[in-house]
């Protein structure tokens, strides 16, 4: 994996949320983004969580995104208009992620 930095405006790519973006094993983290490093590793050790402890992540996750639909659909928006197409369960790991 590789972080670089890059300006606001630029062209965004795999959006996660958190001022990131992606493209295969390259995370971009806008320049002005307060906390790079934990917004990098809050997202990515839910999706591990997920992995490990599938039932108490599932707790987690719909614990934290409850009363979230907006949330969760604009997360569906967010990839769709960037041609990726998630499962609204994929969504809501995403949005859980970005809120980790």
């Amino acid at each position: 994996m590789s972080i670089c930095a890059r300006q606001q405006g630029g062209r965004r790519w795999h959006d996660v949320g958190r001022a990131l973006s992606v493209r295969g094993s390259t995370v971009l983290v806008e320049k002005n983004n307060p906390n790079p490093v934990m917004a990098v590793v809050g997202h990515e050790f839910t999706h591990r969580m997920q992995e490990l402890a599938p039932k108490e992540y599932r707790t987690f996750r719909n614990s934290v995104l409850e009363g979230e639909e907006t949330l969760i659909r604009k997360k569906l928006d967010a990839y769709a208009s960037q041609g990726v197409n998630l499962t609204y369960e994929e969504a809501m790991d995403e949005a859980a992620a970005d809120l980790a």
